[in-house]
């Protein structure tokens, strides 16, 4: 008779069967691995995209007498990959509840290396004229298709690889995946800008795009060393396939989907709101060099990768609930400060402010992987996981840059309206975060 083990978040999982690959083993350990680098290599592909969205892509895919038109157009270009992020989640999830996570990990993989790889080779509006954005649409709903399914894969991987005790630092990983993966795009940015100069904006953006081919090659060898989780074994095991898992999420688990929701949009608001808007606002408005801007987010970035996975452990410690209103108390700190910083237009207390947020957002990332994927049963997991954050990525992440722009523009260059907007993003996610901590509790309570 196995033995429910309670996380330190309130929750119960039941350890794998005898015979099954147990957490811990070198097999488990490649596992996490494998989601670790493919999360990398994905996240590369996702956020090249949005960190030249709206000032390299705009000006060349919709040109338009208005320059805030463009900027607008292309930041509706990075919500599509947003709106897509569900659909993928969907049906990543459905087929990954039934046949595994390992095999849609590889799908996913295959999908945004090949798009990202074609929009490095697409023609822009001068070159064939309106089917370049309609091209550029097509290839962003192919990446936010694949993204969409592969954050709960990769969360899932690790996770269901991990011993119970390390729930919190293992689930970090992917989500400290993510930083080290804007990283290399911000280098690989700031590298084709040195070697082209001048031909940047001709032909030297498309350079680390095309360099995603290299990404797929080695993300594909990477996922090939991965293994199903043990957990997912035990449940088949016990229970057989379930034939229609996101019926069952949604008739069983609606609570902790829509909480995962208000919980993940956090985070995602206040990635894209320091990152993709942050930078638009210092080059657009403020009138600083893209070039110290990128270092920027590079110094943020590799700040983050170890907040992540500082906050992860510290949640196994104290609970995810804890670290994660820390975590939403320090943002709206920062919020109320941050645009005051950029606004000196000195680049180190840019690069402060920017790193100082991001580390703050760490904190209530950092232990949702684990939290999330305690909130549901090893048998619709995946789809439950991806359902709730790619609509909570949907609704904090899509129009973030684009509402930040339009009340910019709506309110005369006033920074507090967008800093309401942030905090009140802050206070729904807090508000979804003890919900779902309770709905979590009251049914580990009703089966034991």
């Amino acid at each position: 008779m196995t033995q429910s083990v309670p996380l330190t978040s309130g929750a119960a999982v039941t350890p794998p069967a005898p015979g099954l690959t147990q957490p811990g083993t070198a097999a488990s350990r490649r596992s996490i691995a494998g989601s670790f680098f493919g999360m990398v290599l994905e996240s590369y592909d996702f956020l090249l995209y949005a960190s030249v969205a709206t000032v390299i892509l705009a000006p060349l895919f919709f040109p338009a007498s208005d320059p805030f038109l463009a900027t607008m157009l292309g930041a509706a270009t990075l919500a599509v990959g947003f709106i897509a992020r569900p659909v993928g989640g969907v049906v990543f999830g459905h087929y990954g509840d039934k046949i595994g996570r390992k095999p849609l990990m590889l799908l996913s993989l295959m999908m945004i290396g090949v798009s990202t790889f074609c929009i490095g080779l697409l023609p822009t509006y001068a070159q064939i004229g309106i089917a370049a954005p309609i091209g550029l649409v097509i290839l962003r709903l192919i990446q936010g298709i694949a993204y969409g399914g592969e954050w709960g894969g990769a969360v899932l991987m690790s996770v269901e690889h991990a011993p119970l005790h390390r729930r919190g630092l293992i689930g970090s990983l992917p989500q400290a995946a993510v930083p080290l993966g804007l990283l290399l795009a911000t280098g690989m940015l700031k590298l084709a800008a040195a070697v082209t100069g001048p031909e940047y904006m001709t032909w030297g953006w498309r350079l680390p795009f095309i360099f995603a081919v290299v990404v797929l090659a080695l993300g594909l060898w990477v996922r090939t060393q991965t293994i199903e989780t043990p957990e997912f074994k035990a449940a088949v095991a016990k229970k057989g396939h379930t034939r229609a898992p996101l019926l069952v999420v949604i008739r069983t688990y609606p609570r902790e989907v829509a909480c995962s929701a208000a919980v993940f949009a956090v985070s995602q608001c206040i990635y894209y709101l320091v990152i993709v808007f942050a930078v638009q606002y210092c080059v657009g408005t403020l009138k600083l060099a893209l070039s110290d801007m990128m270092t920027t987010v590079a110094i943020a970035s590799f700040v983050q990768i170890f907040a992540l996975v500082a906050f992860g452990a510290l949640s196994d410690k104290l609970g995810r609930v804890p670290v994660m209103l820390f975590g939403a108390l320090g943002l709206i700190l920062i919020l109320s400060q941050f645009f005051s910083l950029l606004q000196t237009k000195d680049i180190t207390l840019i690069t402060i402010a920017v790193t100082t947020a991001l580390a703050l957002n760490s904190a209530f990332y950092g232990p949702t992987a684990a939290l999330l994927v305690e909130s549901f049963g090893p048998e619709v997991r995946f789809s439950g996981l991806s359902l709730g954050a790619n609509i909570g990525s949907l609704l904090g992440g899509a129009f973030t840059p684009m509402i930040a722009l339009g009340l910019l523009k709506a309110f005369n260059n006033e920074t507090w309206p967008i800093v309401s907007y942030g905090v009140m993003v802050i206070v729904i996610g807090t508000v979804g975060l003890i919900l779902l901590r309770r709905a979590i509790t009251a049914r580990h309570h009703a089966t034991t």
